[in-house]
């Protein structure tokens, strides 16, 4: 396995301070995200495509964002 860490390791290595992140270039609107974590994720009334509108995600809605990273079809969000 290579150096680079996983798209959710920052949530499972229970990290002080989670944030989250969507890389705009690899979403592609499928709008699971703001479905599955509407607190932190908000889709583009044109085109569905994420904007993270809570980027510290507090202990609480963390299990929800490790959902959306993994159901994220593109990969499009991480977490740091």
């Amino acid at each position: 396995m290579s150096g680079r860490m996983k798209n959710t390791d920052a949530i499972a290595t229970g990290e002080d301070t989670v944030k989250v992140r969507v890389d705009s270039q690899r979403c592609q609107g499928h709008t699971l995200c703001s479905i599955i974590a509407p607190e932190v994720f908000e889709p583009s009334e044109i085109d569905g495509h994420a904007t993270v509108i809570r980027e510290d995600v507090p202990p609480e809605l963390r299990a929800k964002v490790a959902e959306a990273v993994n159901t994220c079809p593109e990969r499009a969000i991480s977490t740091f």
